[in-house]
């Protein structure tokens, strides 16, 4: 509600300075990227599951019947027609067109931004699922969300589990616990034959040779491993695949800005 109540902020100023096309933007924008694409998503688990029925209903109506309100200027016909339908018998007005223009509800920064951090996660969680061909409402056995602002998504702890189907999610602020291993390294040509010229095939020769988690570790230590007597060879010359573990369970491991997601299999929960 407070951000739609910016949107309604913003729109009112557009429309009152008659910059229409932004005004409209701002709608679109909104009702596409934010509400139908993260809001719904998340209140569709609740509303499944019967729980807090009365506030997600509320603000389920208050911005859907706003949105309308303020397409109302632009798309007149088809707004007049969702009005009647959904709408008008609790306004009780003839017609959208002479209903009052939407109000700010209420505006909270700290509100928005815990409703941003959620937003992110549960968007990192969805993507995950549909790279890995995993239906949106299958369960997840375990996962743990490191931060290091754990009261923040503390606030939002059930939208996630509920949303996202989580059977135990913990939070936590100890970014020691995850465990990182190279697993294997392939060397960037383009990179090495451009500084190396024509040691390169003996520099490639001779990384196969090299533990990957070895010039792994060397590299984010010193920032360099040297591969041959006085050649280097650094982060920008080398591609890593990296496995994770957390108290010897295997995880996969997904960033949201310095948040770490990590999710553990059904076999390692």
């Amino acid at each position: 509600l407070s951000r739609y109540s910016r949107v309604v902020q913003k729109c009112t100023d557009f429309m009152e300075n008659f910059e229409f096309s932004l005004a409209l933007k701002e709608i679109e924008y909104f009702l596409w990227h934010e509400f139908a694409d993260h809001y719904i998503e998340m209140a569709k688990s609740f509303i499944y599951e019967r729980k807090e029925m009365e506030s997600i209903l509320y603000t389920l109506y208050t911005i859907g019947l706003g949105l309308t309100k303020m397409f109302a200027p632009f798309f007149p016909h088809i707004t007049e027609e969702i009005y009647h339908q959904y709408y008008k018998v609790k306004v009780n007005k003839e017609s959208i067109h002479i209903t009052e223009w939407p109000e700010v509800e209420f505006i909270d920064d700290d509100a928005e931004q815990v409703g941003e951090t959620i937003k992110e996660i549960i968007a990192a969680i969805r993507k995950w699922k549909g790279e890995k061909g995993i239906a949106l409402n299958s369960s997840i056995e375990k996962v743990e969300i490191f931060t290091e602002h754990p009261e923040v998504i503390k606030e939002g702890k059930e939208d996630i589990s509920v949303t996202m189907n989580i059977k135990a999610l913990d939070i936590s602020d100890n970014f020691s616990e995850i465990k990182e291993e190279a697993i294997d390294v392939k060397p960037i040509y383009a990179s090495i034959g451009k500084k190396h010229r024509e040691k390169t095939a003996e520099i490639v020769r001779t990384l196969k040779q090299e533990k990957p988690n070895d010039i792994y570790l060397k590299i984010k230590e010193k920032g360099e491993f040297e591969i041959l007597n006085g050649i280097a060879v650094t982060k920008d010359d080398l591609t890593f695949d990296i496995a994770y573990s957390i108290h010897g369970k295997k995880v996969e491991v997904l960033s949201v800005g310095r948040d770490v997601i990590a999710i553990f299999g059904s076999d390692n929960a």
